[in-house]
This record gives structure tokens, sequence and C-alpha cells, in this order.
């Protein structure tokens, strides 16, 4: 029972097929780009995709496509390996709306537009375009998504589209209040409407709440942290603790560094010594409104900084959703390095031993890890970057009815959270005869799954 990786293949508007391997895929994917009006957009938009792709780690290669026909677009429906009902089919339709602009025609559109919800169809277009002007009756129940100055900027998009990338955002912001609370509830305000789901502690923590619980659970519960780096933020305990948390269990972290500060003596912002250069970028002061405003407090001073401009705002939001697509794919990938990497060492160790019965393993084309023990145990294995939630519960629970007897594993990141959220994940697993595998102990609960005690 070997090791197949899922497939994963983009074919551009000119029918160029480019498939990658070593992903962490939960399902086979197919991403077809189309355009009557807008062909460079859209190759642009699928160089895009393949480059954040490649640009995650040198796990991610070009390898050979599972499908074996040269087709674009129009040949999905009839390929077996592209229209498999497992597989995800996701069409994105790059259109221009206007005087002279052409109605957007789409292939097969009675294919894509019925049967299982894996076709799926997302039109783009630039700001200020009217999709209902160029979309027939069947594409017009679509939601669009809007590009501000180039489509490339909605690469995570289309990946969330996929199911590649999470289609919740979520996303921690870390700051000393002192120096950062109006810069804080202003990227706040432009995170919420972009989408993410944010944590700032003067909204999310009732009072007479434990707070270091409150910020274990809130931490573990988002992707990323997006760290306010001011001059004197290393002075606070909690910020400390939170990178440290970060680090730990390995979270995206963005540091955006102030322009200057009044501790260091020479005029820069003091730099964390544990946030690595490619974690951070340095804002400068035309990406402010105003001037910083200094503030007393305890016989010394601090700047405050405020609001964003608005060119600032756009930049620093498509740069968050990078970066946070990318950490959550990272983790979700090392999480499965690590089971993988221990499954294959207990299969070689009953091997070199001369045991009759083998420890076997491989990737299911629903996501999941199906693994056999050495007591011929069947277990289905789901994997998430996030705590479980129920859409987790779901999925293994489907998984593991076939074949019967299947013992359902999900694994994710639970010790740290609350205790009522604890309760409630137990209830759950009990309810649908799941074992729920807190993260930090992956590779002990591998061993189990290869012996067949877990």
């Amino acid at each position: 029972m070997p090791t197949a990786p899922l497939s994963f293949l983009i074919i551009d508007a000119n029918g160029t097929r480019t498939a990658l391997c070593g992903l962490p895929l939960l399902h086979p994917t197919v991403i077809c780009f189309t355009s009557q009006a807008a062909a460079k957009q859209a190759n642009d938009l699928a160089i895009a995709v393949r480059d954040f792709l490649r640009g995650l780690g040198p796990q991610v290669q070009v390898c050979a496509p599972a499908c074996k026909r040269n087709h674009d677009i129009s040949g999905v429906p009839s390929c077996p390996e592209c229209a498999q009902p497992e597989s995800i089919q996701l069409a994105v339709l790059v259109g221009r709306s206007g005087r002279g602009a052409p109605t957007i025609s789409m292939p097969d559109i009675a294919w894509w537009t019925s049967g299982s919800d894996n076709r799926r169809i997302l039109p783009i277009f630039k700001t200020g375009d009217h999709p209902d002007q160029v979309l027939p009756v069947q594409l017009k129940k679509y939601n669009a998504a809007f590009w501000n100055d180039t489509p490339t900027e909605l690469a995570t998009t289309v990946l969330s589209a996929a199911g590649l990338t999470p289609e919740s955002h979520r996303i921690f912001i870390s700051y000393r209040r002192l120096e950062t609370q109006p810069l804080a509830e202003d990227l706040f305000g432009t995170l919420n409407q972009l989408g993410f789901n944010v944590f700032l502690d003067r909204f999310a923590v009732p009072p007479a709440v434990n707070f270091q619980r409150r910020l274990h659970h809130d931490l573990a519960e988002k992707s990323m942290v997006l760290l306010l780096e001011s001059d004197r933020f290393g002075e606070s305990a909690w910020t400390t603790e939170e990178i440290t948390y970060c680090k730990r269990y390995e979270l995206g972290l963005y540091a955006l560094r102030l322009p200057w500060g009044m501790a260091g003596g020479d005029g820069t912002t003091k730099k964390l010594p544990d946030v690595p250069v490619e974690w951070r970028d340095d804002l400068k002061r035309v990406d402010f409104e105003a001037e910083p405003e200094p503030v007393p407090s305890n016989g010394s001073q601090y700047l405050q900084w405020g609001r964003l401009t608005a060119a600032a705002r756009t930049r620093i939001g498509l740069e968050v959703r990078r970066r946070h697509d990318a950490a959550i794919l990272r983790r979700r990938q090392n999480m499965r390095t690590q089971m993988l990497a221990e499954l294959a060492k207990r299969r070689d160790l009953a091997v070199a031993r001369g045991e009759p019965n083998v420890p076997d393993f491989r990737e299911r084309a629903d996501g999941l890890l199906a693994v056999e023990s050495k007591r011929k145990t069947a277990y289905a294995v789901w994997l998430t970057p996030r705590p479980p939630e129920l859409p987790d519960f779901h999925a293994t629970h489907a998984g593991c009815q076939f074949p019967p007897n299947t013992v359902g594993v999900i694994v994710g990141l639970k010790s740290l959270l609350e205790p009522e959220a604890q309760r409630r994940l137990k209830w759950l697993s009990g309810v649908c005869k799941l074992v729920l595998v807190d993260q930090g102990h992956i590779v002990s609960a591998t061993r189990r799954i290869a012996e067949g005690t877990l």
C-alpha cells in the first residue's frame, strides 16, 4: 500500500498544464483558468498561484500530471482523472465588463453548474467592473472576486475557493496599548472588512476572564500573529509570551516595525531579537496619515502611532492574507510529514525484525491517511492545523465508515483550549466514536496507530 501524493493540476488559459506534488492536499485538485477578454490576466493569475505554492518550500515540486491527456478546460468533464468525483474541479473565469466586452462563454457549462459541490466556479473582475453585464444567467449566482491593481492579488482567493487554504482567515494582533492601540484598532477594522476573523484583546476578552488562559485559547485557534513591533514592545511579558507560543506551535508570524521610537537613543525602533528578518516588514512615515503622538506614562514618554493610509492598508491586507495561507499550509504539511515519517519508521523496523505483520499506509483521495496496523486494525486519520471543528468531525466520521470497523482519528491542537471548549470536543468525539489526539502527541499517537493500540 505505497504512499502516493495527491495531484494538484493547474491549467492556464492557453491550455498549458502544470502539476505540483508535495502539497498537503485534502483532495486531488484541478484549477482551470479561462477568459475571452483577459487571457493575459488569467495566465498571470495562474502563474501567481503556481509561484505561491512553489514558494512554500523545497518539498513542493513540479511533477508529471496524473492526467495523461493534453487538454484545456474543455476537456475536464470527459477526462477520467480530472473529473473523478472525489476531486475538486475549480473554473476561474477572468473577465471584464464595459463597452465592447463579450459575454463570457464557458464550455460544458451545464456540467460545471450541476452535480457535486466539488465542481466550483470563481468569476474574477477588476474593481469597478459589473459582472452582471457579461456573465450568462447560469453563472450570475456565483459570487465574484475583485482585484485592484493586478489579478495576482487574488492568488490565495483562488486557493481558498479550491479548498486548499481555509475559507476562514483568522489572525491574532499582538501589540502594546500605549504605543499602538490606535494602529491596532485601525488594522482590526481593515482586516475584518477583508473577511478576517481578528482577535484584539480590547474587543475579545470579557471582564473577569482568566487572561492567560483566554490568550492561549485564542492563539490556539488562530493561524497567524500580526505583531506591531513598537519601540518598547519587548518590555511586555504578555507580548513576549505570544511570540514564544507562536514559534512553539508553528503559527505564522508577521511583524510590522514602526518607523522610529524614543527608547533606543538613536531614534530607531528597537528590533526584537527573536523575530527573523524574513518575518518582518519596516513601515515608513508615508504609510501613516499623521505623525505619532507623544504619550506620557509613569514619568516617561511613548510614541503612539495611529491610522495607516488607504494604500498602506491595502498593501498590508494582501500581505497578511498571503502569509496567513502560507503559514497554515506549512503547518498542515509539517503535521503530515511528521506522521508519515513515523509510520515509515515503524514499517521499516517491522520489516527489519522479520515480523509477520507490517504496518502500511497511504494517502486517500478524500484527504484522510489510511493506516493498517500490525494487528490489522484499520485507521482513518484526519489532520487539522487548528483545533478540531465540526467539519473535521464530519469528514472523519464519513471517512471511517468504509471499510467497516475503521477507527477514525482526528489530530489537532486542543490541549491549550479553555476547559469548556475541551469538554465540547470530548463530547463530540464520543458521539462520533472518534479518537481525538492533541497535535503535541502526534509522534506517540502514530506509534500506537502503527501497533494497533490507539
